[in-house]
């Protein structure tokens, strides 16, 4: 069987799904002949620039625009147009991947963003390529992007996803509750004491994790400055050069200020709770690890609802303000019965099997 896997280089998460995924295969199903690849990657320069970047802009700089195109793109009325619009946006732009498509010949492909879903429908649509289509949702909740005539199976990460899917008039034995594949080191068993032990964390004070995004945006500066005296501190500040270095010298005597890490696993198995933006990722990774969560600085659209939907399952809190989010740890901290709480309806969503299910939707029985 031959199997593309394809994401799109918009923000880290779709690509670390999909990575995941992939070396899952790799491992058990050497059968398999694989390719992983980006979208972006086949695209034209100007479209990979603009696509990546224009991105990346909207979330640091000008959450307001992205705010407003989300919205707009929900609109039912406007779906036909914006539809249209993107297959020639895509069409234009997206002719090497096309081009790959063609010359691989794929039994099927599965996607971790809606670019490539959307170029591979309208492809089906013309009747040039008949390779099955399965799209891993990568957030909580379902953007109309996600929705399109060529896929064959929805992979969706909670029940409120399937909801919004069968809402959408997406038949019911399309989709599949599997969750979203994570790297194996989430999914591994953890002693606290010992990771403590490692990281020179006092063992037994409450310790909370704060960290947003590669880039360290958000107030992480005012919440370590709120919370130094009362908790165990772990910042991560990603690539926030500047904020790290201003972190670092305040010398608070409760806090551990890291640059970019690659052991977040180590660092969510340590804390008590997880102050973090609500991306589909990062809460996959914390859900995975069994760690309650707390929301800050989230992206107007996918994030906002994203956050919502996990306090709605009862495993996260969304402070109204900054006081609010200091009061409501130190509330948890006085109250071990209330965060064991959130940590069992943490058990009862989290999907540390997601790889192996998603397998499971178009492996050969």
């Amino acid at each position: 069987m031959r199997l593309l896997i394809v994401y799109t280089q918009a923000g880290e998460g779709h690509r670390r799904a999909a990575t995941a995924l992939y070396n899952y295969l790799l491992e058990s199903h050497k059968e398999l002949e694989i390719k992983l690849i980006d979208t972006l990657d086949y695209s034209s320069l100007l479209f990979r620039s603009v696509y990546n970047q224009l991105y990346t802009l909207c979330i640091t700089r000008m959450p307001w625009i992205w705010a407003g195109a989300y919205h707009l793109s929900r609109i039912r009325l406007m779906r036909p147009v914006i539809k249209q619009l993107r297959y020639f946006v895509n069409g234009f732009n997206t002719a090497g991947f096309v081009k790959f498509l063609s010359e691989y010949r794929p039994d099927a492909v599965v996607v971790t963003h809606f670019l490539p879903s959307a170029v591979i429908s309208c492809l089906r649509e013309k009747k040039r390529i008949n390779t099955r289509l399965i799209s891993v949702i990568t957030d909580y909740n379902v953007h109309p992007f996600w929705l399109t005539s060529a896929t064959d199976i929805y992979t969706a990460p909670c029940a409120y996803a399937r909801d919004e899917l069968i809402a959408d008039n997406v038949p019911p034995e399309k989709i599949k509750i599997t969750g979203i594949p994570v790297d194996p080191k989430f999914t591994a068993k953890y002693d606290k004491g010992e990771i403590r032990l490692k990281l020179g964390i006092p063992d037994k004070r409450f310790t909370v994790l704060l960290a947003t995004s590669g880039f360290g945006i958000g107030p992480i500066e005012k919440i370590a400055d709120l919370l130094h005296n009362d908790v165990q501190l772990l910042v991560v500040c990603g690539r926030n050069e500047k904020l790290y270095k201003k972190l670092l010298s305040k010398n608070y005597p409760s806090a551990k200020i890291f640059g970019f890490v690659n052991n977040m696993e180590e660092l969510m198995a340590s804390c008590d709770i997880f102050i973090t933006k609500p991306g589909g990722m990062t809460i996959t990774e914390s859900l995975t690890m069994g760690t309650p969560m707390m929301f800050i600085s989230a992206i107007p659209g996918q994030e906002t609802r994203n956050a919502a939907i996990m306090a709605g399952y009862g495993v996260a809190i969304i402070p109204e303000d900054l006081s609010a989010l200091k009061k409501d740890i130190l509330e948890l901290k006085k109250d071990p019965g209330k965060l064991s709480l959130m940590r069992e309806k943490v058990s009862r969503i989290r999907k540390p099997l997601a790889s192996k299910e998603i397998s499971e939707c178009f492996l050969p029985r």
